[in-house]
């Protein structure tokens, strides 16, 4: 494989979570539904594909890796989601080769799809299982471009965008809110710039999820179900890690689960990044995301897809750098992986120069006024927060929405203001927010108040 070009930090982890996606799909496929493999011989499996002068076929990648470069591409192409176009590509990319290990529903929703002409792309799917839609895994193990797609974006955007990629396929909420999870774990990945807490990590998780699951007016729960499967897993996974490496494989296995179901492979998937964090006695490497994989594929059962979710979490993380290159060069679908995540980095820092266009352009007429406001004797000064602090890689704003004295928004001299002045304002302050799609929110750290009138 040729040498890659120095790349920017973030642009690098771009690359490692689309790359590490594909290695744990290409190198865990091989023990895909096999006896699960002996650290003995994982290790042997690793160290023979560093060898320099290893000559072997490429590892081919599955359906894991096929359907997330259809979400990559429909992205890029489309600059956002379109639901028809990425129904299409997912349709004509297994008609080309349907021999990438698809499973038994999915095609049958392909050919739905095809036979009704793309006319309602959701409702295949949903007729699936007597109308209640798959719960398997197959929306979460092509979530990570959407992460990378909405690195800059709010969550809520995160949210309904991955849960409307997954309906094409998968329409159950058990299958809808793994990919929702697996998404989430991903753009955490991303967004942790320091050293990561496992703790925390799922602290953050657990606190979306609650979210997510929460039942709506219209959610209908049939008996039996659990209302918040994902933020229960997401706690087991915080009562294993802290056992540490004193917990066996197959209590992993029973109590997260390796199967192809989404609620038994996205939590894995999560735990397995998080327990290679450190070194495991059993694993014979010092690099951090070839342990992830390793310890992915160790726990058996459907291992191509649990190795390719845990290695996007671990490649968004660690970045492509930390991804070792005698890995990448065994495996197919590489170089178009970092092609597409370039693109995807391209794209979401153009969405991001728009925001911040319409900021400037949007907000004019709020600081025209505020001036005017100025020379009238009213002194202004409004409080901005980031959260983390801004880098000129990730801008990220939020604004008090407070306007009554003594809060982050208030005169600082001059007489009452009228409704009209404070709508002004409060245009400013939205302007601000909304152009970085954010939330307002009344907390204030890590802030700094400015003055209006040295605009």
């Amino acid at each position: 494989m040729a040498m890659l070009e120095p790349v920017e930090v973030v642009a690098g982890r771009f690359r490692g979570c689309l790359v590490g996606a594909v290695l744990g799909d290409c190198l865990g496929a091989p023990f895909e539904m096999q006896h699960k493999p002996s650290p003995s011989v994982l290790n042997s499996y690793f160290k023979r594909l560093h060898d320099p002068n290893l000559e072997v076929p490429y590892k081919e990648y599955t359906d894991d890796t096929a359907m997330t470069r259809c979400v990559a591409l429909s992205l890029i192409e489309k600059k956002g989601f379109v639901a028809k176009d990425m129904a299409k590509r997912f349709v004509k990319e297994y008609f080309a080769e349907p021999r990438r290990k698809y499973g038994g529903t999915v095609v049958l929703v392909f050919n739905g799809l095809r036979a009704t002409k793309f006319k309602d792309v959701f409702a295949p799917a949903a007729s699936r299982f007597d109308g209640r839609g798959s719960y398997g895994n197959g929306g979460a193990m092509r979530a990570a471009p959407i992460a990378l797609f909405c690195h800059n974006s709010s969550e809520q955007e995160l949210v309904d965008t991955a849960k409307n990629m997954a309906l094409i396929t998968h329409a159950n909420k058990m299958g809808y809110n793994g990919t929702i999870l697996q998404c989430l774990a991903v753009h955490e990945a991303l967004q942790t710039t320091t050293e990561l807490n496992g703790v925390k990590f799922i602290d953050k998780l657990i606190e979306k999820m609650r979210i997510v699951e929460q039942p709506g007016e219209d959610d209908i729960t049939d008996e039996g179900d659990e209302p918040f499967l994902y933020v229960k897993k997401l706690e087991k996974v915080l009562e294993l890690l802290e056992h540490g490496n004193s917990v066996e494989g197959e209590q992993v296995e029973e109590e997260l689960g390796v199967q192809v179901l989404a609620h038994r492979s996205v939590p894995t998937a999560i735990y397995s990044f998080l327990r290679a964090l450190n070194p495991i006695p059993s694993i014979e490497t010092d690099n951090e995301f070839q342990r992830t994989l390793q310890y992915a594929i160790s726990l058996g059962g459907d291992t191509d897809t649990i190795a390719s979710m845990a290695g996007s979490i671990a490649g968004a993380y660690y970045g492509i750098e930390e991804v070792p290159q005698t890995l990448q060069r065994h495996c197919e679908g590489v170089s178009d992986a970092i092609q597409q995540a370039d693109k995807l980095y391209q794209l979401v820092k153009s969405r991001t120069s728009a925001s911040c266009k319409q900021l400037l352009d949007a907000s004019s007429k709020a600081f025209t006024s505020v001036k005017k406001m100025s020379l009238q004797g009213i002194r202004w000064t409004c409080t901005l927060s980031a959260h983390p602090p801004v880098s000129s890689s990730s801008p990220s704003f939020t604004a008090n929405n407070s306007f009554t004295p003594n809060t982050a928004c208030s005169p600082t001299s001059g007489r009452p203001l009228s409704r009209a002045r404070l709508a002004s304002m409060h245009s400013f302050v939205k302007f601000i927010s909304n152009c970085f799609s954010l939330p307002l929110t009344p907390e204030c750290n890590n802030s700094e108040s400015l003055d209006i009138n040295s605009f």
